[in-house]
C-alpha cells in the first residue's frame, strides 16, 4: 500500500496506559429498538441496570433488551448500545415549551426527552414532566416601607449599583431590579459584570457593577432585586423527582447557562434537554419565565414523539455518516458487534438477516479490531438439506467466506422482564458474554486466547431455560463442518441438571489458518496490542538503535504471553520471533520514513475432537481394537 500519512500501520488501538498487557477485547457492541435514549449515538453502558436508566425497559417483539441482560448475566461488564431509527419516520422527542412574560406571552424555552444534548424520539418522554422555579441562591431583602434591594438611587449611565446584600449573585447574573415595589412596579433587567464589598467609613458597603450603564435611572425607595436563575426538576410518571438541575440562567454567556449545563455531552441530563428559543435576544424583559410556567406540579412533555422505528430497512442499520452501525466508527474500544433480530411481528425482520450479517462481517473485516456475533433466523430448522434450514441459510443464503464473525443456532428461552413467562431471543448477548466472562479467566485456560465454547465457564449459557430447538447429534456434525455453532442442551456431569451449552467455535471460514474463533481474536489481539506499544517511537530516528529497543519491547510482551501459555510451543523460539534488522529495513525503505517489522506467531487451537483409542488385550490373545 502507499504510505501517505504518518504512522504505525498495523490497526487502530485503544489507550497507551494499557503497557504491556495489551488492549481490550470484550466490549460489546448492541443495535437495536429501545423505549427512549439517543438515536444513532453509541453510548457506553456498563451494567444493565444503567441500560434500563437510559433506554428504558423492553419494547414489544424486539430483542436488544433481552439480550443486553443477557450479556451481563453471562460475564460482560461493558458495552456500547447504538439506539436505532427509520429514515422514513418522522417521530420527534415528546417536547413542551415554556413562555416568557410578555404581553403577548411567546415561547422562551422547549424542554424535550432527551439524553445528555442527543433527543430521545418516541412517545416514551410523555411520562416526563418539568417543573421550573426561581432558584433561592439570592434572598432579597426587601421590607415593604423599611427596608430595600437597592441603598442609593443610581442615574442614567451609572454602572454601579450599591446594594444592601450581593450575596448569591455572580459574573453574568442577570438580575430584575423592581422600583415601586409598593405601587406602580418598574422593572429594569441588568447583566452582572461582577461584585464587590468595601469599608467605607468605617461600614462595609455591597456593590455590584454593570455590563454596560444604565438606560434609565434607578429609584432606591421601594426597590427589590430578583435574580432571573432558575431551578429545573425532572419528574417521573408518578410525578417523583428523578433528576434536579439548581442555579440555571438565560444568559448564553454564563458559565451556568441553562444550554450549556442541561445538554452538556458527559454530565448533562439523562432525561431531558433543552432549547433555548430567545438564545439572540439581548432584551432580558423577553428573557423571563412567565409565572403561569414556574409550577411544583409540573409541566408535561406532551407533544406526542412517535415511532421512530415505523418503516425500518436493513440500511437503517446499516447506517450511513453516523448513523446505524458506523455511530462505531472511533469507538476502538468496541470489539464483538451484536444486532440481535427481533421477535415475529417486529421490525429487525428475518428477511433482513442475511444483508445485516454481511454488512456486519465487511465491517467488522473493515475496522480489523472487531468480531460479528451473528444469529441464525428464527423458525430455522435444525437441519442442511431442507429450505427452511439454518444449513441452507448458512451455505445459500449466507454463503460468505469470512474468518469476522461467527454463526450460532438456535434461538434461547429466557425469562420475561416481569419475571413470569419465557421469552424466546437470540442467543448473540449471551454468548457475546461468555466470550467476555472466557477473556477474564486467567491464562493458560482462560483469555482470548482460549475458545469461548465447551462445559463449565468457558461455554454454558447462565439464566437461560432452554432452546428453541434441538440439534441431534448427526445434525450437529453436520452443521459444525459448515461452521453453524451450536448451543445443546445437555445434563452437567456433577449435578445431573440440565445446561445450555455452546459447543462449536468455528468462524465463517474455510480458512484453515482462521477457522477457530480464538485463533482471530487472538491474532487481533496481538496486532492492536503491538500497535499501541510501538506509538511512542513514531518519529524516532530509524536505525539500529531504534530496532533494538523496539524489538526489547516486543519481544517482552510476546515473552508474556508464551510465559502465560497463550502461545504453542515448548521453547520461545517455537512460539514467535521478531524481526526488525537491515536484512528486512533497506535504505529505499529508510529514505521514504518506512520501518519494517516481521512478527511470526504460533497460535494455539481448540482441541475440538478429542479422540480415544481403546484395545483390549487378554491374557496369552491379540489385542483388539475399537
Amino acid at each position: 500500500m502507499a504510505y501517505k500519512r504518518p504512522d504505525i500501520y498495523i490497526e487502530e488501538v485503544l489507550s497507551p496506559d494499557q503497557g504491556l498487557a495489551g488492549v481490550s477485547t470484550s466490549v460489546g457492541a448492541f443495535l437495536g429498538a429501545a423505549k427512549k435514549g439517543p438515536n444513532d449515538k453509541a453510548i457506553l453502558v456498563t451494567s444493565f441496570d444503567q441500560f434500563v436508566r437510559i433506554f428504558g425497559g423492553p419494547v414489544a417483539k424486539e430483542n436488544m433488551y433481552y439480550s443486553v441482560r443477557s450479556f451481563f448475566q453471562n460475564g460482560g461488564s461493558s458495552c456500547y448500545i447504538v439506539r436505532i431509527k427509520s429514515a422514513a419516520s418522522s417521530a420527534v422527542a415528546a417536547n413542551v415549551s415554556v413562555n416568557n412574560t410578555e404581553g403577548t406571552p411567546a415561547a422562551l424555552l422547549k424542554f424535550k426527552s432527551a439524553y445528555r444534548g442527543y433527543d430521545s424520539l418516541g412517545a416514551s418522554g410523555k411520562d416526563l414532566k418539568v417543573d421550573v422555579n426561581l432558584s433561592g441562591r439570592f434572598v432579597s431583602n426587601y421590607v415593604a416601607t423599611t427596608t430595600y434591594d437597592v441603598v442609593a438611587d443610581a442615574a442614567i449611565g451609572d454602572v454601579q449599583l450599591q446594594v444592601t446584600s450581593a450575596n448569591g449573585i455572580s459574573p453574568l447574573s442577570v438580575i430584575k431590579v423592581i422600583e415601586a415595589v409598593s405601587g406602580t412596579p418598574v422593572n429594569n433587567y441588568l447583566v452582572v459584570k461582577d461584585t464587590e464589598s468595601k469599608i467605607e467609613s468605617g461600614a462595609v458597603k455591597h456593590y455590584i457593577n454593570l455590563t454596560a450603564p444604565l438606560s434609565a435611572a434607578i429609584t432606591a425607595t421601594d426597590s427589590k432585586i430578583e435574580l432571573l436563575e432558575y431551578n429545573v426538576n425532572v419528574l417521573g410518571a408518578d410525578n417523583s423527582v428523578i433528576e434536579q438541575w439548581q442555579n440555571l440562567s438565560l444568559n448564553p454567556d454564563a458559565d451556568n447557562y441553562i444550554e450549556t449545563i442541561l445538554n452538556d455531552e458527559n454530565i448533562g441530563s439523562i432525561y431531558v434537554a433543552v432549547e433555548d428559543l430567545k438564545a439572540d435576544e439581548s432584551d432580558y424583559a423577553k428573557k423571563e419565565i412567565a409565572a403561569a410556567s414556574l409550577s411544583a406540579a409540573g409541566i408535561e412533555l406532551s407533544s406526542d414523539g412517535g415511532d421512530e422505528i415505523t418503516g425500518l430497512t436493513a440500511e437503517d442499520i446499516i447506517g450511513s455518516g453516523t448513523s446505524g452501525m458506523k455511530a462505531l466508527d472511533g469507538k476502538s474500544a468496541a470489539n464483538l458487534l451484536c444486532i440481535p433480530p427481533s421477535q415475529t411481528g417486529g421490525k429487525i425482520t428475518t428477511a433482513m438477516l442475511a444483508t445485516l450479517h454481511v454488512a456486519m462481517l465487511e465491517y467488522c473485516g473493515g475496522r480489523k479490531d472487531m468480531f460479528a456475533i451473528l444469529d441464525a433466523p428464527v423458525g430455522r430448522s435444525s437441519g442442511t438439506t431442507a429450505q427452511d434450514s439454518i444449513g441452507v441459510y448458512r451455505t445459500n443464503t449466507l454463503g460468505v467466506d469470512s474468518y469476522w464473525g461467527a454463526l450460532y443456532y438456535p434461538h434461547i428461552k429466557v425469562l420475561d422482564a416481569n419475571g413470569r413467562s419465557k421469552v424466546e431471543i437470540p442467543p448473540s448477548g449471551a454468548i457475546a458474554g461468555v466470550y467476555s466472562r472466557v477473556d477474564q479467566l486467567a491464562p493458560p485456560n482462560g483469555s482470548v486466547s482460549t475458545t469461548p465454547a465447551g462445559y463449565g465457564d468457558f461455554g454454558e449459557l447462565r439464566s437461560t431455560l432452554g432452546l428453541v430447538s434441538e440439534v441431534s447429534a448427526s445434525q450437529h456434525g453436520d452443521l459444525n463442518a459448515l461452521g453453524v455453532n451450536c448451543i445443546k442442551r445437555v445434563r452437567q456431569s456433577q449435578n445431573s441438571l440440565p445446561a445450555d451449552v455452546i459447543l462449536g467455535g468455528r468462524t465463517l471460514s474455510s480458512t484453515l489458518d482462521f477457522r477457530y474463533i480464538n485463533v482471530r481474536r487472538m491474532m487481533t489481539f496481538v496486532e492492536e496490542s503491538v500497535v499501541e506499544l510501538s506509538r511512542p517511537y513514531l518519529f524516532k530516528n530509524n536505525g539500529p538503535q531504534l530496532w533494538s529497543e523496539m524489538t526489547t519491547e516486543l519481544t517482552s510482551f510476546l515473552r508474556g504471553l508464551f510465559q502465560s501459555g497463550q502461545l504453542f510451543g515448548t521453547v520461545e523460539e517455537e512460539a514467535y520471533f521478531i524481526k526488525i534488522d537491515s536484512s528486512n529495513n533497506p535504505e529505499s525503505d529508510m529514505k521514504q520514513g518506512i520501518l519494517n517489522a516481521e512478527i511470526g506467531l504460533a497460535l494455539m487451537r481448540p482441541a475440538e475432537f478429542i479422540v480415544f483409542k481403546f484395545s483390549q488385550s487378554p491374557l496369552g490373545g491379540s489385542t483388539v481394537e475399537e
